[in-house]
């Protein structure tokens, strides 16, 4: 009897298997370089209000997170509004600074005026106003007697003619009411 002998062309195919990559699991791919995970989106406005609704809260929380981690991470002082479609603000500003100092600082850096004209002269009038304010205040804890050992004998005079005038006042105020109430009883 003849010996058979094996086909030439299963050795070939084994041969071939053999020169061909191996298999590799789905891990191994992302290694040789095939991309693994989310396919990439076309930037485009959601138009279905709930969807991007639902993006827009994942991806506010998402760059809220990058602004702490970069505060910390780096040191950095960071700033950041949004404003939703709706309108509702939402914002975060590093523990070692504030809002209004990052926005002096971008006017200074840039050369851009944040605030016109107007702005200015508004908030120069507000502070004009609060000094004001806080003066009537003094003046008005030093006509109930309050603070007055700070005060020289020149400054007590105003004080000492002004409460004299409304003492003044109060007693005419007083003869009036009184003279009134005596002439309708006088009467009844």
């Amino acid at each position: 009897m003849q010996r058979q002998v094996p086909k030439i062309k299963q050795k070939s195919s084994l041969i071939e298997q053999m020169k061909q990559p191996p298999r590799l699991p789905k891990q191994a791919k992302a290694i040789q370089g095939v991309e693994m995970g989310r396919g990439k989106i076309e930037i485009k406005r959601i138009e279905n209000s709930t969807n991007r609704q639902v993006t827009f809260s994942k991806r506010r929380n998402g760059i809220m997170k990058k602004a702490k981690e970069i505060s910390v991470l780096c040191d950095a002082q960071v700033s950041l509004v949004i404003f939703s479609s709706l309108g509702k603000m939402f914002e975060y500003c590093s523990p070692s600074t504030t809002l209004s100092k990052m926005l002096e600082k971008y006017q200074q850096n840039s050369g851009k005026k944040l605030w016109d004209a107007k702005h200015e002269n508004l908030s120069a009038e507000i502070d004009r106003i609060k000094k004001e304010n806080d003066n009537m205040q003094i003046e008005l804890r030093h006509l109930k007697g309050e603070d007055l050992n700070s005060l020289n004998p020149k400054e007590l005079i105003p004080i000492e003619e002004a409460l004299q005038n409304g003492l003044t006042g109060v007693r005419d105020k007083q003869v009036t009411v009184l003279l009134i109430y005596f002439h309708i009883s006088f009467y009844l």
